[in-house]
């Protein structure tokens, strides 16, 4: 799994300037600007009591988004998304159920989080994207993209306007 998604990677790297990764959390979709995420890997048998994660012979701390979020598991996790907070030099591993892929995005597709949502999911979320590709009028095109700074990692500066 690794190799694909570092092939996946560095071929999008190449093509465009704007990139999402696509990740699930149970059943809800999240995104993660691409240029905070370093690799992709997948889950090692029992990353939910490790407390770190191996990459690259480093130990990373790690934080399982399912319970940040407080989304229930259907099992263990699947990939590890390792990324590099806004204005940090130390990585860190995000713990997801599944990547979905890697999907160029333009500023048009950005949307900004609705007020109602604002007092629940503001903290969290730099808005909402509707991927291209996808059905626009279908809740399954559109994704909830998550700022590292906004999740008390890095700077919050960080990330799309």
């Amino acid at each position: 799994m690794r190799e694909r998604w570092k092939r996946i990677m560095s071929v999008a790297a190449g093509s465009f300037a704007r990139l999402l990764v696509l990740f699930r959390l149970g059943r809800h979709r999240f995104a993660l600007p691409a240029e905070n995420v370093v690799e992709i890997c997948e889950a090692p048998e029992g990353a939910l009591g490790a407390g770190s994660f191996q990459h690259r012979e480093r130990a990373l701390p790690v934080i399982d988004l399912r319970e940040r979020f407080q989304v229930e598991a259907a099992g263990e996790p699947r990939a590890v998304l390792v990324t590099m907070p806004p204005g940090s030099s130390d990585p860190l591993a995000l713990l997801v159920d599944e990547v979905d892929g890697v999907v160029p995005f333009g500023a048009e597709s950005l949307l900004e989080l609705p007020d109602p949502l604002h007092p629940f999911l503001g903290g969290y979320l730099q808005g909402l994207c509707i991927v291209p590709g996808e059905t626009s009028g279908d809740a399954a095109g559109v994704v909830a993209v998550l700022g590292l700074g906004s999740l008390g990692i890095g700077d919050a500066s960080g990330g799309y306007p």
